[in-house]
């Protein structure tokens, strides 16, 4: 099982939070792209995960700040799969992801991500139930489109989860 332990040694701010209009182009905020600017710098030769991967997300604050905790998440995600670390955040890449508020780090705000790769078949019930008929018939239904329609998505889905 391949894994990496990533330790980000700042507050990871919002990337969606501040973000900057110019006309038709939205662009996060200056904060954001210079944390993403210098995180990507250290990253470029970080080992590469193919398949599905796990994280476990390690969240220490150092100051008694509020901060979102799942915008957080989202930029460490945004970075990764810039960095090209994972193939993509969403949930055919992203299986499993784990979060905990590890504790205070007075003054050293730090998060701590671990990412592993997940065998495919943990997986192979929840693809057993995109099959079934019943999923299917409930999915037609909330989307408006036939069953067949829906059955054919869902084979595609499962065509990419074993590619």
């Amino acid at each position: 099982m391949q894994e990496l332990t990533l330790t980000f040694n700042s507050h990871i701010p919002s990337k969606k939070n501040s973000r900057r209009n110019f006309g038709n182009v939205l662009l996060p905020s200056k904060a954001y792209q210079q944390w993403e600017k210098t995180e990507l710098a250290s990253l470029f030769d970080a080992p590469k995960f193919v398949g599905p991967v796990a994280i476990d997300y390690e969240f220490y604050p150092g100051t008694l700040r509020l901060f979102d905790l799942s915008n957080a998440i989202e930029s460490v995600n945004d970075l990764l799969v810039k960095a090209e670390i994972i193939r993509d955040d969403n949930w055919l890449t992203l299986r499993q992801m784990n979060i905990k508020l590890a504790g205070y780090a007075a003054r050293a705000e730090h998060c701590v991500a671990t990412i592993r790769s997940v065998a495919e078949t943990e997986f192979d019930n929840a693809i057993a139930a995109l099959r079934d008929q019943h999923s299917i018939k409930l999915t037609a239904m909330a989307q408006g489109i036939t069953q067949k329609a829906a059955k054919q998505h869902y084979e595609e889905l499962a065509r990419e989860i074993a590619a």
